[in-house]
């Protein structure tokens, strides 16, 4: 960030958008991508992130948007995913060019080392295959003004390499529609019984508060309506699920609904 602010801070604190920003893969991106006249003499750009292929290999690729604005469509020029989980649920593998990753989904995908033709565009002689990233156009994102953003990463064939590839993206891909992917079989469905708090209702509760100045809504039972605004703070040094033990009150802060089931019991949240 050029900024020196979080892209949260500045559109949902200060409701400004951030001057520069740009679509990063493993923490690394290219500015001048997204922005060609962007000035670079005074910085570094960083290289793109690189994987090395080798011919028939199969890679475990792990995508998932941290984005808090924008959706993507994942892909990598000429070469096909097969994507075997979504959301840490293993599901039966299907084959697909690209994937639609909302934000927050993570998926698995298995991506084999030998390069189809693309379309009307055939394999590129140099090898070397652009990773891409859409942001999708109806999803509240917004793309990058460069024409060249999309172009997050390299797989390369050959490590020596350092061209720019000359491959193309997969023909016809829809990267307008904010839709989710279809389709998904668990590999091990399971059968949900009841609920053993059929009764119990929450509500997400608007309002403010002076200790998280950027939480706008907590998690709040419906009764009593004098319920304190208590928005969730999460101590990722301490999370919650190390304390499953705590039998001795949990703060107001972490929001925890407590349930008196077992491992077997299913639990819902009805707002």
């Amino acid at each position: 960030m050029l900024d020196h602010i979080s892209d949260f801070q500045a559109a949902y604190e200060d409701n400004v958008k951030p001057l520069y920003p740009t679509v990063l893969l493993n923490g690394t991106g290219n500015i001048t991508k997204c922005y060609p006249h962007y000035n670079s003499s005074s910085a570094t750009v960083p290289n793109i992130t690189t994987l090395n292929f080798v011919h028939g290999t199969k890679y475990l690729l792990r995508v998932i948007n941290a984005a808090y604005g924008s959706h993507f469509v994942f892909s990598i020029d000429n070469h096909l995913l097969t994507v075997v989980s979504a959301d840490f649920v293993p599901i039966e593998n299907y084959t697909t060019e690209s994937i639609f990753v909302g934000i927050g989904q993570r998926y698995n995908v298995i991506v084999e080392a030998n390069p189809l033709t693309n379309g009307s565009n055939p394999i590129p002689t140099d090898h070397n295959f652009w990773i891409r990233m859409f942001v999708v156009d109806n999803c509240f994102g917004d793309r990058p003004p460069g024409g060249d953003y999309t172009e997050i990463g390299i797989v390369r064939y050959d490590s020596t390499s350092t061209a720019d590839p000359l491959s193309s993206q997969w023909p016809e891909m829809d990267t307008t529609t904010c839709e989710d992917e279809t389709g998904w079989k668990p590999w091990y469905p399971w059968s949900i019984g009841p609920p053993i708090n059929p009764g119990e209702v929450h509500q997400i509760t608007p309002g403010s508060s002076s200790d998280y100045p950027l939480a706008g809504y907590a998690f709040t039972e419906l009764e009593p309506i004098s319920t304190p605004f208590h928005p969730m703070d999460v101590d990722y040094q301490n999370i919650t699920f190390r304390n499953l033990d705590n039998y001795a009150g949990w703060p107001n802060s972490w929001d925890v609904v407590v349930q008196n089931g077992t491992y077997t019991d299913w639990v819902g949240i009805i707002f």
